[in-house]
Protein backbone atom coordinates (compact mmCIF):
# COMPACT_ATOMS: atom_id res chain seq x y z
CA UNK A 1 0.00 0.00 0.00
CA UNK A 2 1.36 3.39 -0.99
CA UNK A 3 1.58 6.07 1.67
CA UNK A 4 0.03 9.49 1.10
CA UNK A 5 2.43 11.81 -0.71
CA UNK A 6 2.69 14.23 2.21
CA UNK A 7 3.69 11.42 4.59
CA UNK A 8 6.24 10.11 2.08
CA UNK A 9 7.63 13.62 1.75
CA UNK A 10 8.03 13.92 5.51
CA UNK A 11 9.84 10.57 5.68
CA UNK A 12 12.32 11.70 3.03
CA UNK A 13 12.93 14.95 4.90
CA UNK A 14 14.05 13.00 7.96
CA UNK A 15 16.55 10.67 6.27
CA UNK A 16 19.92 10.90 8.01
CA UNK A 17 22.24 10.99 5.00
CA UNK A 18 22.41 11.08 1.22
CA UNK A 19 23.17 7.36 0.91
CA UNK A 20 19.91 6.54 2.68
CA UNK A 21 18.07 8.94 0.39
CA UNK A 22 19.58 7.35 -2.70
CA UNK A 23 18.70 3.84 -1.56
CA UNK A 24 15.16 4.80 -0.62
CA UNK A 25 14.20 6.41 -3.91
CA UNK A 26 15.74 3.51 -5.85
CA UNK A 27 13.67 0.80 -4.18
CA UNK A 28 10.29 2.55 -4.18
CA UNK A 29 8.60 4.25 -7.10
CA UNK A 30 6.30 6.21 -4.79
CA UNK A 31 9.25 7.65 -2.89
CA UNK A 32 11.00 8.35 -6.18
CA UNK A 33 7.98 10.23 -7.55
CA UNK A 34 7.72 12.37 -4.43
CA UNK A 35 11.43 13.14 -4.62
CA UNK A 36 11.06 14.17 -8.27
CA UNK A 37 8.28 16.54 -7.23
CA UNK A 38 10.22 18.17 -4.37
CA UNK A 39 13.96 17.55 -5.00
CA UNK A 40 15.31 20.81 -3.65
CA UNK A 41 13.49 20.83 -0.31
CA UNK A 42 14.39 17.17 0.30
CA UNK A 43 18.05 17.60 -0.62
CA UNK A 44 18.32 20.68 1.58
CA UNK A 45 16.72 18.86 4.50
CA UNK A 46 19.09 15.88 4.19
CA UNK A 47 22.03 18.30 3.98
CA UNK A 48 20.88 19.75 7.30
CA UNK A 49 20.53 16.26 8.79
CA UNK A 50 24.09 15.46 7.72
CA UNK A 51 25.71 18.73 8.81
CA UNK A 52 23.67 19.70 11.84
CA UNK A 53 22.20 23.08 12.76
CA UNK A 54 25.00 24.97 10.97
CA UNK A 55 24.28 23.22 7.67
CA UNK A 56 24.06 26.50 5.71
CA UNK A 57 27.71 27.19 6.54
CA UNK A 58 28.70 23.67 5.49
CA UNK A 59 26.92 24.14 2.17
CA UNK A 60 28.57 27.53 1.67
CA UNK A 61 32.02 26.02 2.23
CA UNK A 62 31.27 23.16 -0.19
CA UNK A 63 29.90 25.58 -2.79
CA UNK A 64 33.03 27.71 -2.55
CA UNK A 65 35.44 24.78 -2.89
CA UNK A 66 33.53 23.40 -5.88
CA UNK A 67 33.54 26.78 -7.59
CA UNK A 68 37.28 27.14 -6.98
CA UNK A 69 37.84 23.75 -8.61
CA UNK A 70 35.68 24.48 -11.64
CA UNK A 71 36.22 28.13 -12.49
CA UNK A 72 39.07 30.47 -13.36
CA UNK A 73 36.92 33.55 -12.90
CA UNK A 74 37.67 36.10 -10.17
CA UNK A 75 34.48 35.31 -8.34
CA UNK A 76 35.65 35.07 -4.74
CA UNK A 77 34.20 38.37 -3.50
CA UNK A 78 30.80 37.53 -5.00
CA UNK A 79 30.34 34.38 -2.91
CA UNK A 80 26.75 34.52 -1.59
CA UNK A 81 26.45 35.30 2.09
CA UNK A 82 25.42 32.81 4.75
CA UNK A 83 21.78 33.84 4.72
CA UNK A 84 21.45 32.89 1.05
CA UNK A 85 22.27 29.27 1.86
CA UNK A 86 19.57 29.12 4.52
CA UNK A 87 16.96 29.48 1.80
CA UNK A 88 15.98 27.26 -1.12
CA UNK A 89 17.46 29.37 -3.91
CA UNK A 90 20.60 27.31 -4.40
CA UNK A 91 21.01 23.94 -6.11
CA UNK A 92 22.90 21.05 -4.54
CA UNK A 93 25.33 19.28 -6.87
CA UNK A 94 26.89 15.85 -6.55
CA UNK A 95 30.32 17.35 -5.89
CA UNK A 96 28.87 19.47 -3.12
CA UNK A 97 27.25 16.41 -1.56
CA UNK A 98 30.61 14.63 -1.35
CA UNK A 99 32.29 17.61 0.25
CA UNK A 100 29.46 18.20 2.72
CA UNK A 101 29.72 14.60 3.90
CA UNK A 102 33.50 14.91 4.26
CA UNK A 103 33.14 18.15 6.21
CA UNK A 104 30.48 16.68 8.51
CA UNK A 105 32.67 13.66 9.30
CA UNK A 106 35.64 15.91 10.09
CA UNK A 107 33.54 18.21 12.28
CA UNK A 108 32.10 15.28 14.23
CA UNK A 109 35.56 13.82 14.80
CA UNK A 110 36.93 17.08 16.15
CA UNK A 111 33.76 17.83 18.14
CA UNK A 112 33.96 14.48 19.93
CA UNK A 113 37.56 15.22 20.94
CA UNK A 114 36.68 18.80 21.91
CA UNK A 115 33.89 17.51 24.14
CA UNK A 116 36.22 15.00 25.79
CA UNK A 117 38.90 17.62 26.46
CA UNK A 118 36.72 20.60 27.35
CA UNK A 119 33.21 19.42 28.31
CA UNK A 120 33.11 15.93 29.85
CA UNK A 121 36.28 13.90 30.41
CA UNK A 122 34.29 10.66 30.85
CA UNK A 123 32.70 10.53 27.37
CA UNK A 124 34.43 9.91 24.04
CA UNK A 125 31.24 10.94 22.22
CA UNK A 126 30.22 14.58 22.21
CA UNK A 127 27.82 15.67 24.95
CA UNK A 128 27.54 19.28 23.80
CA UNK A 129 24.00 20.59 24.21
CA UNK A 130 22.00 22.13 21.36
CA UNK A 131 23.31 25.66 21.82
CA UNK A 132 26.91 24.49 22.18
CA UNK A 133 26.56 22.34 19.06
CA UNK A 134 25.26 25.35 17.15
CA UNK A 135 28.25 27.46 18.25
CA UNK A 136 30.76 24.71 17.57
CA UNK A 137 29.26 23.87 14.18
CA UNK A 138 29.24 27.40 12.84
CA UNK A 139 32.80 28.00 14.00
CA UNK A 140 33.93 24.67 12.49
CA UNK A 141 32.35 25.18 9.08
CA UNK A 142 33.65 28.73 8.94
CA UNK A 143 37.14 27.44 9.66
CA UNK A 144 36.73 25.00 6.78
CA UNK A 145 35.56 27.78 4.46
CA UNK A 146 38.46 30.03 5.42
CA UNK A 147 41.04 27.31 4.89
CA UNK A 148 39.42 26.61 1.50
CA UNK A 149 39.68 30.30 0.63
CA UNK A 150 43.33 30.48 1.67
CA UNK A 151 44.29 27.26 -0.11
CA UNK A 152 42.10 27.21 -3.19
CA UNK A 153 40.58 30.68 -3.57
CA UNK A 154 40.80 32.92 -6.62
CA UNK A 155 41.82 36.47 -5.82
CA UNK A 156 41.02 39.74 -7.49
CA UNK A 157 43.96 41.95 -8.52
CA UNK A 158 44.90 43.96 -5.46
CA UNK A 159 47.46 46.67 -4.89
CA UNK A 160 49.80 46.12 -1.95
CA UNK A 161 51.58 48.67 0.19
CA UNK A 162 54.73 48.25 -1.89
CA UNK A 163 52.83 49.48 -4.93
CA UNK A 164 52.87 46.15 -6.75
CA UNK A 165 49.73 44.63 -8.19
CA UNK A 166 49.22 40.93 -7.53
CA UNK A 167 46.77 38.89 -9.56
CA UNK A 168 45.42 35.39 -9.38
CA UNK A 169 47.52 32.94 -11.40
CA UNK A 170 44.52 32.03 -13.57
CA UNK A 171 44.61 35.52 -15.10
CA UNK A 172 48.18 34.93 -16.21
CA UNK A 173 47.23 31.55 -17.67
CA UNK A 174 44.49 33.15 -19.79
CA UNK A 175 46.89 35.82 -21.05
CA UNK A 176 49.51 33.21 -21.90
CA UNK A 177 47.03 31.23 -23.97
CA UNK A 178 46.04 34.38 -25.90
CA UNK A 179 49.64 35.26 -26.64
CA UNK A 180 50.55 31.70 -27.70
CA UNK A 181 53.35 31.24 -25.19
CA UNK A 182 54.99 27.85 -25.10
CA UNK A 183 53.86 25.01 -22.84
CA UNK A 184 56.98 25.10 -20.65
CA UNK A 185 56.17 28.60 -19.47
CA UNK A 186 52.56 27.59 -18.89
CA UNK A 187 53.70 24.69 -16.72
CA UNK A 188 55.87 27.05 -14.70
CA UNK A 189 52.84 29.24 -14.14
CA UNK A 190 50.82 26.20 -12.99
CA UNK A 191 53.37 25.50 -10.27
CA UNK A 192 53.01 28.99 -8.85
CA UNK A 193 50.24 28.43 -6.32
CA UNK A 194 51.32 31.30 -4.09
CA UNK A 195 51.09 34.20 -6.57
CA UNK A 196 49.25 36.26 -3.97
CA UNK A 197 51.43 36.98 -0.90
CA UNK A 198 50.14 35.69 2.47
CA UNK A 199 49.54 39.18 3.86
CA UNK A 200 47.21 39.97 0.98
CA UNK A 201 45.38 36.66 1.40
CA UNK A 202 44.88 37.60 5.05
CA UNK A 203 43.49 40.99 4.07
CA UNK A 204 41.19 39.28 1.56
CA UNK A 205 39.98 36.88 4.24
CA UNK A 206 39.37 39.72 6.67
CA UNK A 207 37.52 41.95 4.21
CA UNK A 208 35.35 39.31 2.56
CA UNK A 209 34.63 36.80 5.31
CA UNK A 210 35.52 37.88 8.85
CA UNK A 211 34.45 41.50 8.96
CA UNK A 212 30.74 40.65 8.85
CA UNK A 213 30.94 38.37 11.92
CA UNK A 214 29.87 39.56 15.35
CA UNK A 215 32.41 39.69 18.16
CA UNK A 216 30.77 36.63 19.72
CA UNK A 217 31.23 34.67 16.51
CA UNK A 218 34.85 35.80 16.18
CA UNK A 219 35.48 34.59 19.74
CA UNK A 220 34.01 31.19 18.82
CA UNK A 221 36.26 31.05 15.77
CA UNK A 222 39.30 32.10 17.81
CA UNK A 223 38.62 29.47 20.46
CA UNK A 224 38.09 26.62 18.01
CA UNK A 225 41.08 27.43 15.80
CA UNK A 226 43.32 27.61 18.88
CA UNK A 227 41.92 24.24 19.99
CA UNK A 228 42.59 22.70 16.57
CA UNK A 229 46.25 23.78 16.76
CA UNK A 230 46.53 22.31 20.28
CA UNK A 231 45.12 19.01 18.97
CA UNK A 232 47.82 18.91 16.29
CA UNK A 233 50.44 19.28 19.03
CA UNK A 234 48.76 16.52 21.06
CA UNK A 235 48.70 14.23 18.01
CA UNK A 236 52.39 14.78 17.42
CA UNK A 237 53.16 13.89 21.02
CA UNK A 238 50.98 10.79 20.85
CA UNK A 239 52.04 9.34 17.52
CA UNK A 240 55.45 10.64 16.47
CA UNK A 241 58.18 8.01 16.69
CA UNK A 242 60.69 10.55 18.01
CA UNK A 243 60.67 13.43 20.46
CA UNK A 244 61.07 16.22 17.90
CA UNK A 245 57.90 18.26 17.52
CA UNK A 246 57.02 20.10 14.32
CA UNK A 247 56.50 23.62 15.53
CA UNK A 248 55.39 26.80 13.73
CA UNK A 249 52.86 25.01 11.55
CA UNK A 250 49.20 25.96 11.32
CA UNK A 251 46.90 23.18 10.18
CA UNK A 252 43.27 23.03 9.11
CA UNK A 253 40.42 21.32 10.95
CA UNK A 254 40.15 18.81 8.08
CA UNK A 255 43.80 17.78 8.43
CA UNK A 256 43.52 17.32 12.19
CA UNK A 257 40.44 15.13 11.68
CA UNK A 258 42.27 13.09 9.04
CA UNK A 259 45.21 12.54 11.39
CA UNK A 260 42.81 10.86 13.84
CA UNK A 261 41.88 8.45 11.06
CA UNK A 262 45.28 7.41 9.67
CA UNK A 263 47.76 8.76 12.24
CA UNK A 264 49.86 10.08 9.37
CA UNK A 265 51.32 13.36 10.60
CA UNK A 266 52.88 14.37 7.31
CA UNK A 267 51.01 17.28 5.74
CA UNK A 268 51.89 18.97 2.44
CA UNK A 269 53.72 22.26 3.13
CA UNK A 270 50.98 24.42 1.62
CA UNK A 271 48.59 23.00 4.24
CA UNK A 272 50.88 23.85 7.16
CA UNK A 273 51.63 27.50 6.50
CA UNK A 274 48.15 28.96 6.53
CA UNK A 275 47.92 32.45 8.01
CA UNK A 276 47.13 32.24 11.70
CA UNK A 277 43.38 32.73 11.73
CA UNK A 278 43.30 32.85 15.53
CA UNK A 279 45.75 35.76 15.55
CA UNK A 280 43.75 37.57 12.90
CA UNK A 281 40.57 37.14 14.95
CA UNK A 282 42.37 38.35 18.08
CA UNK A 283 43.59 41.49 16.31
CA UNK A 284 40.10 42.24 15.02
CA UNK A 285 38.60 41.72 18.49
CA UNK A 286 41.13 44.08 20.05
CA UNK A 287 40.24 46.70 17.47
CA UNK A 288 36.62 46.31 18.54
CA UNK A 289 37.52 46.87 22.18
CA UNK A 290 36.98 43.29 23.39
CA UNK A 291 38.83 42.64 26.65
CA UNK A 292 42.00 40.55 26.80
CA UNK A 293 40.45 38.09 29.24
CA UNK A 294 37.83 37.21 26.64
CA UNK A 295 40.46 36.99 23.89
CA UNK A 296 42.62 34.72 26.10
CA UNK A 297 39.65 32.39 26.52
CA UNK A 298 39.12 33.00 30.24
CA UNK A 299 35.40 32.99 29.43
CA UNK A 300 34.52 30.10 27.07
CA UNK A 301 32.89 31.23 23.85
CA UNK A 302 31.39 27.86 22.90
CA UNK A 303 30.55 26.00 26.11
CA UNK A 304 27.81 26.96 28.53
CA UNK A 305 28.68 24.43 31.21
CA UNK A 306 31.43 21.91 32.00
CA UNK A 307 30.92 18.59 33.75
CA UNK A 308 33.10 18.17 36.83
CA UNK A 309 34.89 21.50 36.43
CA UNK A 310 35.57 21.62 40.20
CA UNK A 311 36.74 18.02 40.59
CA UNK A 312 40.03 17.44 42.39
CA UNK A 313 42.96 15.06 41.97
CA UNK A 314 42.57 11.85 43.98
CA UNK A 315 46.24 12.01 45.01
CA UNK A 316 47.08 15.64 45.75
CA UNK A 317 43.61 17.19 46.07
CA UNK A 318 44.27 19.97 43.55
CA UNK A 319 41.24 21.12 41.55
CA UNK A 320 41.91 20.27 37.88
CA UNK A 321 38.42 19.63 36.51
CA UNK A 322 38.40 18.36 32.90
CA UNK A 323 42.20 18.13 32.92
CA UNK A 324 42.06 15.14 35.28
CA UNK A 325 42.94 11.73 33.87
CA UNK A 326 41.29 8.45 34.82
CA UNK A 327 40.43 5.09 33.31
CA UNK A 328 37.91 6.49 30.75
CA UNK A 329 40.38 9.00 29.24
CA UNK A 330 43.82 7.73 30.25
CA UNK A 331 44.87 7.26 26.62
CA UNK A 332 45.03 11.05 26.42
CA UNK A 333 48.26 10.72 28.38
CA UNK A 334 49.99 9.57 25.18
CA UNK A 335 49.99 13.12 23.83
CA UNK A 336 50.58 14.82 27.19
CA UNK A 337 53.44 12.83 28.70
CA UNK A 338 56.10 12.98 26.01
CA UNK A 339 58.70 10.22 25.48
CA UNK A 340 61.32 12.46 27.07
CA UNK A 341 59.14 12.83 30.18
CA UNK A 342 58.82 9.08 30.51
CA UNK A 343 62.56 8.58 30.29
CA UNK A 344 63.17 11.31 32.83
CA UNK A 345 61.08 9.35 35.31
CA UNK A 346 63.94 6.81 35.48
CA UNK A 347 66.27 7.32 38.47
CA UNK A 348 69.93 8.25 38.35
CA UNK A 349 71.69 7.99 35.00
CA UNK A 350 69.32 5.38 33.60
CA UNK A 351 67.57 7.93 31.40
CA UNK A 352 70.91 8.46 29.59
CA UNK A 353 71.12 4.78 28.63
CA UNK A 354 70.07 5.02 24.98
CA UNK A 355 69.61 1.26 24.50
CA UNK A 356 67.33 0.96 27.52
CA UNK A 357 65.39 4.09 26.59
CA UNK A 358 64.81 3.03 22.99
CA UNK A 359 63.74 -0.47 24.06
CA UNK A 360 61.23 0.91 26.57
CA UNK A 361 59.69 3.43 24.18
CA UNK A 362 59.42 0.88 21.36
CA UNK A 363 57.72 -1.59 23.71
CA UNK A 364 55.26 0.99 25.00
CA UNK A 365 54.42 2.28 21.54
CA UNK A 366 53.87 -1.17 19.99
CA UNK A 367 52.36 -3.16 22.84
CA UNK A 368 51.08 -1.19 25.83
CA UNK A 369 48.49 1.62 25.61
CA UNK A 370 48.72 4.16 28.40
CA UNK A 371 45.41 3.05 29.89
CA UNK A 372 46.90 -0.43 30.33
CA UNK A 373 50.29 0.82 31.50
CA UNK A 374 48.91 3.12 34.19
CA UNK A 375 46.54 0.42 35.40
CA UNK A 376 49.40 -2.05 35.76
CA UNK A 377 51.55 0.51 37.58
CA UNK A 378 48.71 1.15 40.02
CA UNK A 379 48.16 -2.57 40.59
CA UNK A 380 51.79 -3.11 41.58
CA UNK A 381 52.58 -3.67 45.26
CA UNK A 382 56.33 -2.99 45.58
CA UNK A 383 57.85 -4.71 48.59
CA UNK A 384 61.03 -4.56 50.59
CA UNK A 385 63.49 -1.92 49.47
CA UNK A 386 61.27 -1.07 46.49
CA UNK A 387 58.21 -0.23 48.64
CA UNK A 388 56.95 3.32 48.09
CA UNK A 389 54.11 3.43 50.64
CA UNK A 390 51.67 4.85 48.08
CA UNK A 391 48.12 3.73 47.35
CA UNK A 392 46.80 4.29 43.83
CA UNK A 393 43.36 3.23 42.55
CA UNK A 394 42.31 2.75 38.94
CA UNK A 395 38.92 4.32 39.61
CA UNK A 396 40.55 7.57 40.77
CA UNK A 397 41.22 10.76 38.82
CA UNK A 398 44.71 12.21 38.72
CA UNK A 399 46.53 15.29 37.52
CA UNK A 400 49.56 14.99 35.24
CA UNK A 401 51.96 15.93 38.03
CA UNK A 402 50.78 13.07 40.23
CA UNK A 403 50.91 10.58 37.37
CA UNK A 404 54.52 11.62 36.89
CA UNK A 405 55.10 10.69 40.54
CA UNK A 406 53.62 7.26 39.82
CA UNK A 407 55.96 6.84 36.85
CA UNK A 408 59.01 7.82 38.93
CA UNK A 409 58.04 5.35 41.64
CA UNK A 410 57.20 2.29 39.55
CA UNK A 411 58.06 2.55 35.84
CA UNK A 412 61.58 1.16 36.26
CA UNK A 413 60.25 -1.71 38.41
CA UNK A 414 57.53 -2.45 35.85
CA UNK A 415 59.99 -2.39 32.96
CA UNK A 416 62.34 -4.73 34.81
CA UNK A 417 59.54 -7.28 35.23
CA UNK A 418 58.51 -6.90 31.59
CA UNK A 419 62.05 -7.68 30.47
CA UNK A 420 62.33 -10.57 32.90
CA UNK A 421 59.12 -12.15 31.56
CA UNK A 422 60.33 -11.66 27.98
CA UNK A 423 63.69 -13.24 28.82
CA UNK A 424 65.66 -10.15 27.75
CA UNK A 425 66.90 -9.05 31.19
CA UNK A 426 70.65 -9.66 31.67
CA UNK A 427 71.17 -12.15 34.52
CA UNK A 428 73.88 -10.15 36.29
CA UNK A 429 73.33 -6.75 37.94
CA UNK A 430 75.78 -3.92 37.50
CA UNK A 431 77.33 -2.90 40.82
CA UNK A 432 76.41 0.70 40.17
CA UNK A 433 72.86 -0.06 38.96
CA UNK A 434 70.85 2.86 37.61
CA UNK A 435 73.63 5.21 38.77
CA UNK A 436 76.19 3.68 36.41
CA UNK A 437 77.99 6.16 34.14
CA UNK A 438 79.63 3.59 31.89
CA UNK A 439 76.28 2.46 30.47
CA UNK A 440 75.69 5.97 29.09
CA UNK A 441 78.62 5.80 26.65
CA UNK A 442 79.57 2.12 26.26
CA UNK A 443 76.85 0.06 24.59
CA UNK A 444 78.60 -3.25 25.22
CA UNK A 445 78.47 -2.62 28.98
CA UNK A 446 74.85 -1.42 28.77
CA UNK A 447 73.85 -4.64 26.99
CA UNK A 448 75.88 -7.05 29.14
CA UNK A 449 74.64 -6.07 32.61
CA UNK A 450 71.29 -5.21 34.16
CA UNK A 451 71.02 -1.57 35.23
CA UNK A 452 67.35 -1.67 36.27
CA UNK A 453 68.40 -2.05 39.88
CA UNK A 454 69.65 -0.08 42.85
CA UNK A 455 73.41 0.50 43.17
CA UNK A 456 75.36 -1.68 45.58
CA UNK A 457 78.40 0.57 45.23
CA UNK A 458 78.74 4.31 45.06
CA UNK A 459 76.07 6.82 46.04
CA UNK A 460 72.53 5.67 45.36
CA UNK A 461 70.06 8.49 44.62
CA UNK A 462 66.56 8.31 46.02
CA UNK A 463 64.36 6.32 43.63
CA UNK A 464 61.44 8.68 44.27
CA UNK A 465 63.41 11.91 43.99
CA UNK A 466 62.53 14.26 41.11
CA UNK A 467 64.80 13.76 38.07
CA UNK A 468 67.44 16.27 37.07
CA UNK A 469 65.90 18.49 34.34
CA UNK A 470 67.27 17.86 30.87
CA UNK A 471 68.79 14.47 31.72
CA UNK A 472 66.74 12.52 29.22
CA UNK A 473 68.18 11.38 25.95
CA UNK A 474 66.83 12.33 22.55
CA UNK A 475 65.58 9.18 20.90
CA UNK A 476 65.55 8.53 17.20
Amino acid sequence: MNLPADITHQILLYLSDFRSLSATIKVSSSFYNVFRSHPRSILHAVAENVSGPAYALAVRAAYYECQCALSNDHFAVSLPDEEYFRGLGWALTGDMVGRIEQYAHAVKTVQDFYSLRRKDRTSHTSVLDAVEQQRFGRAAYRLILYSNALLHGKFLPVKSQDGLVYEDKSQHEDDNEDEGEDEDEDEDEDEDTQSVPPELRIQFLKDNFLQALSSEELLELLELDSFVQSVDIWQQGAWRANTHMISNRHVSLQEVARQFEDRNLWIPPQYTHLPLINRLCADMLRARGVTEEHIRGDHPAILISVHGDKDTCSHCGTARGVELLGEPNMDLLAGLLKPMDRLESFPGNLCLNRLEGDALLDHLRDNVPDSVLVGQLMDMVPEGEDADGEHWTKDGWYCEACLMILFRQRLMLWWREERRRAGTLPPDDCWYGYNCRTMTHRSSHAMKLNHLCKPTRGNAPNLNAPPVPGNAIQTA
